[in-house]
């Protein structure tokens, strides 16, 4: 490998790991445990905390249909247990799957463009906190003549170019 190779690559490496500074790597962690209202309070990051409030998005039971082989199978489940650990925070937009059991565990849309998930196979911080991925996603859109999505590729708005 030649020293220009050498070069070009060490700084696709530091670039691409400042670049995951900005997103990259999170360790949420709760700052309150539940409220009387139910809100918890989530801090993904530095930049970004959520107040979050318990999810109602099935009625009381509902019917949930799949197929093993050619077989199909029906289940009723319970709207409570469908919705045990999902959250949202309007204000932030955001919507996600939470778990506490052993360690704080995050899944879910931060935004328009922003998602997080958790990272099982990396180790946990020396503080015990589980590692999780936040990731951006193009913004889709809907064109009001067809009512059809679409998705606008490299237009970020200046408040979510963190």
């Amino acid at each position: 490998m030649s020293a220009l190779s050498l070069k070009l690559w060490t700084v696709a490496f530091f670039s691409f790991c400042l670049a995951e500074k900005e997103h990259g790597i999170v360790y949420p962690r709760m700052l309150e445990s539940r409220a009387a209202t139910g809100e918890r309070m989530l801090k993904i990051n530095d930049d970004l905390t959520l107040t979050l409030q318990k999810s109602k998005v099935f009625a009381d039971d509902f019917l949930f249909s799949t197929t093993d082989g050619n077989e199909p199978i029906d289940y009723y489940i319970k709207a409570e247990d469908a919705e045990r650990d999902i959250y949202h925070d309007a204000t932030h937009m955001a919507s996600v799957r939470v778990t506490d059991d052993d360690g704080v565990e995050v899944e879910g849309i931060l935004g328009e463009r922003l998602r997080v998930k958790p990272l099982p196979a990396m180790a946990r911080s020396s503080d015990g906190l589980r590692p999780h991925m936040l990731y951006e996603v193009d913004a889709q859109r809907k064109r009001p003549a067809t009512g059809l999505w679409y998705t606008e590729h490299n237009k970020l708005p200046p408040s979510e170019s963190k």
